[in-house]
């Protein structure tokens, strides 16, 4: 039996408390380095008057502990936390029943005593006393006792030419056997913990990304099945099938604190990265329906109607309900609400939610100004992405072929009809062509009334789903390559020894979706855009980016004896940096991508002694 959990994790958490000093003002709001304490009561907030991430109607059992309440408040304002992590609080399991540990706070602090009043010994004891580690025998979460029909070897990956590589892949392939977490049945006790109740084993990213998360799984899908891993795969979708069926869309992650938000809409193409690789139709009649009601949430909860130039539309955006402080960003948000002008706090930490539902948090794209970005000035309810159009746009298209491969032709002409109109609206609304060297897909600002010429790397996304008309002339393709070109998206950055993929963004805001940071996703849809662009000279491109993702990651992977790799990378060279927590190992995604690229180049990928020389491994951390 695998002893990952408990191992694994606290080898973690320790380097996560080695690096912190080093990384804090990267991983902090610029305002934790004032002395500026967690303090939600001096906001006067009237917390009923809030939209919480759970509640009662959805989280019965626990709601009071892991979203709202003085417990929250407390345990973040006195620094009740490992590595000064809000999350960790709200991945801690109770030792007793949820209510009962209430009614033991509030009898050891009467509400009548403030927060920042509490005995933090005190506060210390009582934490110690009714709440375990998040990766103790009390909580719900366990290691798969192993992994349906795993191979050490799989074939797929045994064709990859290059012997480094090929060894390198059957390294990772491992990986999957620390990564996977399971549920037991009789451990399903909401009242104990904040997860959520998943049947079947996942894979979840890593470090304090102790759970699944929605939009990773699509990159690590890709690499379990180029692991020959489809049984897995096949339980992690009807895991979200759970999800869809009790709340009507896939939550951001499995835990209760995420109840109010999702992630980029890539459910669809999961199903459809199974269905190609398996062909069981079966399957797919069955929940092809759970398919169209996801995307319906997105219809019915995230759509926005406004008006450019003289025409109407209706596209798509990131907007959650809750306006509560993210539970596990809790002082983040507070700290965040404290530094702003706005007088609205609730609108602030809706739109902080809102930048997370997107997956790009934080970035540069969601505030007033992109230029000159200020945390406290995040306005995402006010802008309309073009990547979450675009995935939209593809989920309908993929929708319509796989209605098709099940002889329903009616669906699949409704879908059909839908992926035309909204590639249509997609184009109107998003691209500009002013001028041939910006020429490209950008945001929609409603405050503006404008488009955000701002170049980020989620540019190639609409090329990854293919929400543009190939047959125009001259290629869209290459005209978006060009123009990722003259941003500078292909040159090495600057005191860089090398190129290793396409940056973020071009703003330097510190920020963890902007430069410099190259994130494992971005990367693959780029080049998954290029290569499935019909075009011969992008497929090159395509080739040329995925040998230098390759050796990036190689390089952190080969240089250190814990051979890590990373939630994402600097165009340093280095792992990536910034954001509200310290550099994060697995990593699901990162491992996926990777090995994506190597079975879909297995037989162009070769690099000599120069590009990839033997070093002698050492201790990093």
């Amino acid at each position: 039996m695998l002893k990952f959990q408990k191992n694994k994790i606290k080898n973690n958490e320790k380097y996560l408390k080695l690096i912190l000093l080093n990384f804090l003002l990267f991983s902090l709001p610029s305002s934790f380095g004032q002395d500026i304490k967690c303090d939600f009561e001096s906001l006067n907030i009237n917390e009923d008057e809030l939209v919480p991430t759970c509640d009662k109607s959805n989280a019965p059992g626990n709601y009071f502990i892991y979203c709202s309440g003085r417990i929250i408040q407390a345990v973040n304002y006195h620094q009740i936390l490992v590595g000064n992590d809000s999350k960790y609080f709200v991945d801690q399991p109770t030792k007793l029943e949820a209510s009962v540990v209430q009614q033991k706070f509030d009898e050891m602090f009467p509400k009548s005593v403030k927060v920042k009043d509490m005995d933090r010994d005190k506060l210390q004891n009582f934490m110690n006393e009714y709440f375990d580690d998040p990766m103790s025998n009390t909580t719900a979460l366990q290691s798969c006792k192993n992994i349906s029909n795993f191979q050490s070897k799989p074939p797929t990956l045994a064709k990859i030419k290059d012997d480094k590589m090929r060894e390198w892949a059957f390294e990772l392939n491992e990986r999957w056997k620390e990564l996977c977490i399971q549920i037991p049945a009789d451990a399903n006790n909401p009242t104990h913990n904040s997860l959520i109740y998943l049947p079947n084993p996942s894979i979840r990213p890593g470090s304090r990304f102790r759970e699944v998360y929605y939009w990773d799984s699509y990159w690590t899908i890709k690499g379990l099945l180029a692991s020959e891993l489809p049984e897995l795969v096949k339980g992690m979708l009807e895991n979200f099938v759970v999800l869809i069926k009790n709340h009507g869309f896939i939550n951001n992650g499995g835990r209760i604190y995420y109840n109010m938000r999702s992630q980029p809409p890539l459910f669809t193409p999961m199903v459809n990265e199974y269905y190609k690789y398996t062909k069981d139709k079966e399957f797919l009649n069955d929940i092809i329906p759970i398919m169209e009601k996801e995307l319906e949430f997105w219809t019915v909860n995230r759509s926005v109607e406004f008006k450019k130039g003289c025409r109407n539309f209706t596209m798509y955006q990131y907007r959650t309900e809750s306006t509560v402080p993210r539970p596990e960003s809790f002082c983040a948000d507070v700290i965040t609400a404290i530094n702003s002008k706005e007088a609205n706090k609730a609108k602030l930490w809706q739109n902080l939610a809102s930048a997370a539902e997107s997956g790009m948090d934080f970035s540069s794209r969601w505030m007033r100004n992109p230029e000159q970005p200020k945390l406290e000035e995040i306005i995402t309810t006010s802008i309309v992405p073009y990547d979450l159009n675009a995935f939209i746009c593809g989920n309908y298209r993929i929708l319509s072929e796989l209605f098709t491969a099940l002889g329903k032709k009616k669906k699949a002409n409704h879908y059909k009809k839908l992926y035309l109109k909204l590639r249509a609206d997609f184009r109107n609304v998003f691209l500009y062509d002013k001028e041939e060297n910006k020429y490209g897909w950008y945001d929609y600002n409603l405050e503006t009334k404008e488009n955000n010429i701002n170049f980020y790397s989620s540019m190639a996304v609409p090329l990854f789903t293919q929400c543009y008309d190939t047959s125009e002339k001259p290629s869209v393709a290459e005209r978006i390559y060009n123009t990722m070109k003259n941003y500078g998206a292909f040159e090495k950055a600057k005191g860089a020894e090398d190129y290793y993929g396409v940056q973020v963004s071009t703003v330097d805001s510190g920020l963890q979706w902007d430069a410099h940071n190259i994130w494992p996703n971005h990367e693959h849809m780029v080049v998954l855009g290029l290569f499935n662009s019909g075009k011969e000279n992008l497929k090159q491109e395509a080739l040329y980016l995925a040998k230098k993702w390759i050796i990036a990651n190689y390089r952190l992977y080969s240089q250190c004896i814990e051979k890590p790799m990373w939630e994402k990378l600097s165009a340093t060279g280095t792992s990536g940096k910034g954001g509200e927590y310290v550099p994060q190992l697995g990593f699901g995604w990162s491992i996926g991508t990777v090995m994506d690229f190597l079975q879909i180049f297995n037989d162009q990928i070769k690099f000599n002694s120069t590009e990839l020389p033997n070093v002698t491994p050492k201790k990093c951390f």
